[in-house]
């Protein structure tokens, strides 16, 4: 930000609105508790139906479901230098105004289980820029994402993304497909844990500019050789790496390839005092 930016933004101020709503109209029903099972077994049993106006059943399955819509306004009307770099011992530079804006809305439904949880979500993106200086944008993010928890023992998610940009002035447009996969478990309770990741991205537009693939690989095990204790210490012995790899067949020459390991020590010791 440049000295005549900050003290444009002083006298302007940057102005921000943000808007949300919701109706309550999923409505989840417990089955009768049992005392201290309360909170496990009442989700394990929830049911969310969904009702009109006069309160008849639409539709109803198991789980406990959400709905969150958002919605942002951000602006930023401003006055930059036409040069890029600002050195304050010039000469004052020449100023021009900006009046840009960005504003994104989304909407993410989904359920919530004892074991587990889904939802799905749509945001909408807009970069617009009156002054012309950039181009505008329009970015459309649809997600999908689902967890199992295996209780003590670890968890497993998933999640699936699809993005689309489009550049408004420059008459093109690209999409990005983003898959991850994430595993947690311990092996040995309370001595060994394990972790693996697992992502791969997919990018292409529609002038043959872009066309790459990218796959990152990575997994961790810790080895908690003494577990620390009040005025006793403990150690843990980890060994983790992460393996990259991107091609893109139009720009050859980004291509990467990498493997990476580590080996790392952690030594605990809580202290404690009687008071």
């Amino acid at each position: 930000m440049t000295p005549a930016d900050s003290l444009w933004r002083k006298i302007l101020g940057q102005p921000y609105v943000q808007v949300g709503w919701a109706r309550e109209r999923l409505k989840p029903v417990h089955a009768p508790d049992e005392g201290a099972l309360l909170g496990a077994r009442a989700l394990a049993r929830a049911q969310t139906v969904i009702t009109d106006d006069q309160g008849a059943i639409i539709a109803s399955f198991p789980g406990a479901a959400f709905l969150d819509p958002t919605a942002s306004v951000f602006g930023t009307p401003a006055l930059v230098a036409a040069d890029q770099y600002f050195d304050p011992f010039d000469e004052l530079p020449v100023l021009i105004l900006s009046d840009r804006s960005f504003r994104t809305s989304s909407l993410t439904f989904g359920s919530s289980y004892e074991r587990g949880s889904w939802s799905l979500s749509q945001t909408v993106m807009r970069f617009e820029d009156r002054t012309r200086q950039e181009p505008d944008a329009r970015s459309d993010l649809t997600g999908l994402t689902g967890s199992l928890y295996l209780g003590n023992r670890g968890s497993v998610s998933l999640s699936v993304q699809r993005q689309r940009e489009k550049f408004e002035d420059q008459g093109f447009q690209r999409t990005t497909w983003l898959g991850n996969v994430n595993l947690t478990g311990q092996l040995v309770p309370e001595v060994l844990d394990a972790s693996i990741t697992g992502s791969l991205t997919r990018s292409r537009d529609s002038i043959s500019s872009v066309d790459s693939r990218m796959v990152i690989l990575s997994g961790r095990l810790d080895w908690h050789a003494w577990q620390a204790r009040p005025n006793r210490p403990g150690l843990s012995l980890s060994l983790f790496g992460t393996w990259t790899d991107l091609h893109d067949s139009v720009n050859r020459a980004m291509a990467i390839d990498t493997f990476q390991v580590f080996l790392q020590a952690t030594l605990r010791w809580p202290i404690a005092r009687q008071l």
